[in-house]
């Protein structure tokens, strides 16, 4: 299973979960905030997640970090997909602590053009004096 096929499915199992909680206050349309970098894996699921239940998703992409302060300050959306760490977002008291589940995780990786030297990452203090 591919990480983006891992991250749509997972995704699509919590609106289910999430889906099935709200179902006795008839809502029919959940909000999302959801980081940039999740969007585009997201955004492939929605579709087949509203034919399904029959809810209307209405997005919102914001930062990594926005998306966790509209959670910390309880923004109103349904669901928030935030980065690591969770603890600030779960202390502020807007969210339910036992919904809290891993969809995904992000790969990031350096590459250097032929001809130019590698950075040197071999510690924090090494890649903050790199140019």
């Amino acid at each position: 299973m591919t990480r983006t096929s891992y991250l749509a499915s997972s995704f699509f199992l919590v609106l289910v979960l999430f889906g099935a909680c709200c179902g006795a206050s008839a809502q029919t349309e959940i909000t999302i905030d959801i980081p940039f970098p999740s969007n585009a894996a997201i955004q492939k699921v929605l579709p087949g997640f509203e034919a399904k239940t029959g809810y209307k998703v209405k997005s919102h992409q914001g930062s990594g970090l926005g998306t966790k302060q509209d959670a910390t300050r309880g923004e109103p959306y349904d669901v928030f997909v935030i980065q690591p760490p969770v603890s600030e977002a779960l202390a502020s008291g807007n969210l339910m602590k036992n919904t809290e589940t891993v969809i995904g995780s992000l790969v990031v990786a350096i590459i250097v053009k032929n001809g130019t030297p590698p950075p040197d990452i071999s510690s924090a203090a090494a890649v903050k004096k790199s140019p």
